[in-house]
């Protein structure tokens, strides 16, 4: 019983230590010096902050590129991933971290006003890419400008001044988000290699190359968003964006998602206070047929259908309490059982002794031999209990130690009647004489 219950205990135990051990969810991002690397690395040192369930191994990679990779991989639990950089079909959104537009920009005085006349022209591709490359090939195929008539050079930031103004460049692609550092930068350095105000090439098509690829969505540039006088741009742009998203396997549990969705949205405020960019975190479509698929352990969090603790773990207590009700039942059974053997055996041993007392006061050699048969009878059962199971020690040494007095006792008696002598003889006391007498 008390092992029954010390087994009960640790398992108790067991299940306290795995419940409350904090989950540890590996991400990925890249590049270690990208704000999104830096918003990761600030939402794992506050999951261990506030000694939250849930924790962030982070692994730091090149690129984007690099991410999905670890992620297709199956070596990150979770990713930041870039929309247009193909992942398996393993990864649901969890939210949106921001949208990064991309924008056509050419020096003040240039002729180019749209993409088409882009054909026969070069352009400077900030941090240059593979994914940029695509995209600037999508934009170009929506106005069937052959992508081998567009020369495109690498740029960094710091060369884009010089390389608008020698003419090394006609218009500069630069994909960022427009309230980072990266993009007004850029457009900064066009504006002051120019005579005038940069030219922003539009995107009017943005929409349809969002339904025919929807790798892409369509944003606006909106008027005044580089600041200046005049405003820059002058007018409300339109164009595509690259979609940086946090997906999480599939195989991940629903309620982990869940957890870890909900502490995301949470601590929002405190990611924007080293990370403004962190309060643009945006929602993914929950609705059926939507062009990103959202897991589900997030829907539940993002549509308030995030389930009770009775709700995840009623079924277990169920169980529970019908295993602990069957365990109890067994053990009152075993210990009913216990009982009712050493009732038995305390029988058998009274048996003995009503022989024992019998065979004293026996008449004759029938009455003996009846008894004696009866003794048998009872070492035989107990004979046949102990080949099934133990005795109790003490019980058995007060069994044999009765056997023995009943077998005693009955060979005694047998001498005694077998010599004529009377089973007790009378004493005869003298009369005490007086002296003198």
């Amino acid at each position: 019983m008390a092992a029954g219950v010390f087994a009960a205990g640790l398992v108790v135990m067991a299940g306290i230590y795995a419940y409350t051990r904090p989950t540890e969810i590996t991400i990925a991002v890249g590049p270690p010096s990208s704000e999104d690397a830096k918003l990761v690395q600030t939402a794992a040192q506050i999951l261990r902050r506030d000694r939250a369930a849930i924790r962030l191994k982070v692994i730091t990679t090149q690129d984007p590129a690099e991410a999905a990779q670890a992620f297709d991989n199956g070596k990150a639990d979770v990713a930041v991933v870039r929309s247009d950089q193909v992942e398996k079909a393993t990864g649901h959104a969890i939210a949106i971290l921001h949208r990064n537009a991309a924008i056509l920009v050419a020096p003040g005085g240039s002729a180019i006003a749209s993409v088409s006349d882009l054909r026969g022209k070069t352009v400077g591709l900030v941090r240059h890419s593979p994914a940029n490359e695509r995209l600037l090939d999508t934009i170009l195929q929506q106005y069937e400008v052959p992508g081998h008539e567009v020369t495109r050079a690498g740029l960094n930031l710091d060369d884009v001044q010089t390389a608008v103004r020698d003419g090394r460049v006609d218009a500069v692609l630069v994909v960022g988000s427009v309230t980072g550092t990266l993009v007004p930068a850029t457009v900064a350095s066009v504006a002051a290699a120019g005579l005038s105000s940069p030219v922003f090439i539009p995107i009017h098509e943005a929409d349809a190359i969002a339904q025919r690829t929807p790798a892409y969505d369509s944003v606006q540039i909106v008027r005044g968003s580089f600041g200046g006088t005049p405003p820059k741009p002058s007018d409300s742009v339109p164009t595509i964006a690259a979609v940086y998203r946090i997906v999480a396997q599939a195989r991940l549990a629903d309620q982990l998602v869940t957890d870890l969705t909900r502490r995301l949205y949470e601590m929002r405020p405190d990611l924007a206070s080293a990370v403004p960019q962190a309060a643009r975190i945006e929602a993914p479509d929950t609705e059926k047929g939507a062009r990103v698929s959202v897991h589900p352990g997030a829907a539940a969090y993002l549509d308030g259908d995030e389930e009770t603790f009775l709700d995840r773990y009623g079924d277990w207590f169920y169980i529970i309490a019908m295993v602990m009700g069957g365990v109890a039942s067994a053990f009152a059974a075993l210990a009913g059982r216990w009982r009712s053997r050493g009732h038995e055996q305390a029988l058998r041993l009274e048996q003995l002794l009503r022989i024992m007392r019998e065979a004293r006061m026996g008449q004759d050699r029938a009455t003996l031999d009846d008894l004696e048969q009866q003794a048998d009878e009872v070492f035989a059962q107990t004979l046949a209990v102990a080949s099934q199971e133990q005795i109790d020690t003490s019980r058995l040494a007060a069994f044999s130690l009765a056997l023995e007095q009943v077998r005693h006792a009955i060979a005694e008696r047998r001498r005694v009647l077998g010599t004529g002598d009377p089973a007790v003889a009378p004493v005869a006391f003298a009369p005490v004489r007086a002296a003198g007498e």
